[in-house]
């Protein structure tokens, strides 16, 4: 097991790293960073959008101050990860479409782990090389989660859904990057030339639930994002979200989250954010 840090897009990384059957990783209002987690057994997963059992060599990508909890099935813990910051990880998952939150199921398993075990090389044995290598080495997983999403949805989708699928994704992204705007189902299906019965079927079966709850699960990203890094006024944060009313955005901030806006700032300004506890198997050491 190895913990390697350095600035850059990925400021941590850890390789094999192994957890006792009752250890569990706990992050109620999330870190300050993106995290990529492959799983090597299977577990538990509870995310904002998730509550499954995630099976070995799957892996997902949680944003910033997304709240999450994991834990082996049975015989522990046992994964990879790294963290990144800044705007070059976000950059990367919008150009090659890679969703956050939610599980992916890369074709080649060994390939991640072996740009893991690279990235760790990069930050064991820094030079003036490294950053352009670690930035590669992002890359080129950006590409083979692309691949593998494509490749999943081509398996999946009929021909008429192939030939609607890039314009769904130009809208999800569009929502996603303005949940702001005033969306509505009726507007999105007009803007792909659909019926709203035809685009609303298709919108669940490319991404596994309504295009309004997406819109609303958007909205919520922001105001937390909001919330935890800004002094603005909840109801500015509402209006800045795409709410008319702070009666119906603090009602659907509570449905999804489970507190008030106000709450959910106190307790994340109040609690300092949880470190994840490191277990180490007997005999091994970090460095």
């Amino acid at each position: 097991m190895v913990t390697q840090e350095m600035s850059g897009p990925v400021t941590k990384v850890g390789v094999g790293y192994m957890h006792t059957p009752t250890f569990s990783v706990n992050q109620p209002f999330g870190l300050a960073e993106f995290l990529f987690v492959q799983f090597l057994v299977k577990v538990r997963i509870r995310t904002q959008n998730l509550d499954c059992i995630a099976d070995p060599h799957s892996c997902i990508i949680l944003p910033p101050d997304s709240s999450h909890w994991y834990q082996g099935e049975s015989d522990g813990l046992y994964n990879h990860w790294f963290r990144a910051s800044g705007d070059e990880i976000a950059c990367l998952l919008r150009e090659y479409d890679i969703p956050t939150g939610r599980l992916l199921r890369p074709q080649r398993t060994d390939l991640i782990s072996s740009i893991l075990s690279e990235l760790r090389v990069e930050l064991e044995r820094p030079d003036r090389f490294s950053p352009r290598q670690v930035r590669l080495h992002l890359e080129r997983l950006c590409a083979h989660l692309a691949r593998s999403l494509e490749w999943e949805k081509r398996a999946r989708f009929t021909l008429c859904q192939h030939e609607h699928f890039s314009e769904f994704t130009m809208l999800w992204n569009d929502i996603h990057d303005r949940p702001q705007e005033g969306w509505t189902v009726d507007m999105m299906a007009d803007r792909l030339h659909l019926s709203t019965s035809r685009f609303s079927s298709l919108y669940r079966e490319f991404f596994g639930m309504s295009a309004y709850d997406d819109l609303i699960n958007a909205r919520i990203e922001r105001a937390k994002v909001l919330l935890n890094g800004t002094t603005e006024m909840v109801t500015t944060i509402a209006e800045q979200c795409g709410y008319d009313s702070i009666y119906h955005f603090s009602r659907a901030f509570r449905r999804r989250v489970g507190c008030s806006p106000q709450q959910f700032r106190d307790a994340a300004s109040n609690i300092p954010r949880p470190t994840p506890l490191v277990v180490i198997p007997s005999g091994e050491q970090t460095v």
